[in-house]
């Protein structure tokens, strides 16, 4: 297994947290802001995200990935039906697969990518509510902390 190490440095972390401003964005918790970074810095390697809903059932039933690597915590992203919605109507109107994560300050984190964003946020919000045990469902691929280390 090889250790992720998506932490953004110097021009490119600049070049990151500027293009953040013009992003549709989603703010975080506290403890979602440390799952992030702990995705981003390597702990939580192999993901390179939250999980996706394969990975989730899987972890969930077998603690596993579909990889067949050893996982026993469900990382999601916990947003709300509403924060759904919103995303949604604003990545219509700019075209964007991109999505600025934010700290509860209002500090940029890190860009979450995922060219199915929109969609699966919508089924995700509506997942979480099914959920009987208030694990929310997930999506994503990639996420690249724009925090120095």
């Amino acid at each position: 297994m090889q250790l992720v190490d998506n932490v953004l440095q110097g021009k490119e972390r600049e070049e990151a947290i500027k293009r953040a401003e013009s992003l549709p964005f989603l703010v975080l918790d506290e403890e979602q802001v440390k799952d992030v970074k702990n995705i981003a810095k390597g702990v939580y390697s192999p993901l390179t995200g939250f999980l996706k809903r394969d990975d989730f059932e899987r972890v969930v039933k077998e603690m596993c990935l579909v990889s067949g690597e050893v996982w026993p915590i469900p990382i999601v992203l916990n947003i709300s039906k509403q924060e759904a919605a919103e995303l949604e109507k604003t990545q219509e109107k700019t075209q964007e697969k991109v999505l600025a994560l934010k700290d509860e300050k209002g500090e940029v984190v890190a860009l979450f990518k995922d060219s199915s964003l929109s969609e699966r946020l919508a089924k995700q919000a509506r997942a979480t509510l099914e959920e009987s045990f208030s694990l929310k469902q997930v999506l994503s691929r990639e996420i690249k902390l724009t925090e120095s280390v």
